[in-house]
């Protein structure tokens, strides 16, 4: 159980047993008697034609409602923005985002969402975690070799690695990072990195297929 559903449950267990809530018609709280939590996200996007970026996202929840108020930010690298709005539903953990011409439509699972980016007729992938605990560095580039195109990773200070990338092969990173080095997993193979001050190289494989490299850094990001 992620930590998100986790805080909504217990604050509704709290507020039953201290019979602080007061019921309304049908035997529910009126939200704004109930304190709201807001949790931090932070992670990266890819997209088909060259979109790359730092996705920002707040998720404000109220024990009791089925729907969590989110608001979510890109900064496109180059300096483009985006803000868009929208909700999680916590049940199932489905988010939807949009703006425009712009939507992110995810999942949340083990405090992390994964899932896919528009704009207009081109399409990607993002993902991101949790940013209020995490404290998370995001990390911009590419990879190279027999596949191109972009990549992008968010390392935790726990450990926790995950990211997006696109081009001749598009899908989420996942990962762990111990010490300077990431150890990964993408839908086709594996990646493995070190961190170097402000950056990051590495390697990728594809199955049985030669490898190629991946780089990335913080100034790749603005």
């Amino acid at each position: 159980m992620n930590r998100l559903f986790l805080s909504l449950a217990m604050s509704i267990v709290a507020l039953v047993g201290s019979g602080c809530a007061p019921e309304v018609e049908g035997g529910a709280s009126p939200s704004h008697n109930v304190p709201a939590e807001t949790t931090s996200w932070r992670g990266t996007l890819a997209g088909a034609t060259g979109e790359s970026g730092v996705v920002n996202i707040a998720l404000t929840s109220t024990a009791g409602n089925a729907k969590a108020d989110a608001k979510g930010h890109i900064r496109f690298v180059g300096g483009s923005e985006a803000s868009l709005s929208g909700s999680l539903e916590v049940a199932s953990g489905t988010l939807t985002l949009e703006a425009g011409s712009y939507s992110l439509n995810g999942k949340l699972e083990e405090n992390v969402i994964t899932g896919s980016f528009n704009q207009g007729k081109s399409t990607g992938v993002f993902s991101v975690l949790r940013a209020d605990e995490a404290d998370p560095v995001v990390y911009c580039g590419t990879y190279d070799g027999p596949f191109k195109g972009t990549w992008n990773i968010v390392v935790a200070d726990d450990g926790t690695v995950t990211g997006s990338h696109a081009g001749d092969a598009s899908g989420i990173v996942t990962g762990v990072r111990t010490g300077d080095e990431v150890s990964l997993q993408h839908a086709a193979g594996t990646a493995a990195g070190t961190i170097s001050g402000t950056g990051v190289v590495g390697t990728y494989e594809i199955g049985n297929s030669p490898g190629g490299t991946w780089e990335g850094s913080v100034e790749g990001c603005q």
